[in-house]
């Protein structure tokens, strides 16, 4: 699944409304704002940071409540963000990461860089290699089996959405983990209740629930 870039600007849908703190997140998170909110110090430090997980553990959003932060502070223009685009050449980004490296650190600033891969896959070039390896590494994961139903709310409420509770529980049963396959079960849901308006509560809603949800591990496994 092809991630989107972040932009900082993208950062002001309200993300923290619709964050929900677990523990494959919360040493990354506190992490995070401790050294987003040291950017008021006058006397700051350089901060390089790189932050890792695989596609669906909600890197981006997790991101955007970072940035929503630094904007509330007014730090913002002390943070820079660098997403490794896994599809393109190495020699293709390698000069722009170099140069937000060095620019960032000569204000003292927090530098994010973000990647699918851990920091020892990152890059092979030895300019890359030497500034990789003065970041603190944090790793998110995908959140318990028992902390899903809080977020998947949290996607409902974000799209608009409402299901009953038994619904509910019958999704986060029979989903996998990965919140970018929540995103697409629920995209789904979303577009089948626009085709059909009957209510979510009766038996047809629950077929569509059900439809939803196959439709979105389909996608996952690529079928």
């Amino acid at each position: 699944m092809k991630q989107i870039p972040l932009r900082l600007e993208q950062s002001s849908y309200n993300a923290e409304r619709f964050f929900v703190l677990h523990s494959g997140v919360i040493t990354a998170y506190e992490a995070l704002m401790q050294l987003v909110e040291s950017l008021v110090l006058v006397e700051r430090k350089f901060a390089p940071v790189f932050i890792y997980g695989q596609s669906g553990t909600g890197k981006s959003h997790f991101l955007s409540v970072i940035l929503e932060r630094a904007r509330e502070l007014g730090v913002l223009e002390l943070l820079s963000y660098f997403d490794q685009n896994l599809g393109a050449h190495e020699d293709s980004w390698a000069s722009e990461f170099v140069a937000k490296y060095e620019s960032v650190k000569a204000q003292n600033g927090l530098m994010i860089i973000c990647s699918q891969v851990h920091p020892s896959k990152f890059s092979t070039n030895p300019h890359i290699q030497s500034r990789i390896q003065t970041t603190e590494i944090l790793e998110l994961n995908f959140p318990t089996s028992v902390e899903l139903k809080p977020i998947l709310e949290a996607i409902l409420t974000k799209r608009g959405l409402k299901l009953p509770q038994d619904m509910l529980d019958k999704i986060a049963k029979h989903s996998t983990r990965d919140l970018l396959s929540f995103d697409v079960v629920f995209s789904r849901l979303n577009e089948l209740l626009l085709e059909d308006s009957k209510s979510l509560r009766s038996q047809h809603g629950r077929k569509l629930v059900s439809s939803a949800l196959k439709f979105g591990l389909q996608d996952k496994l690529g079928g």
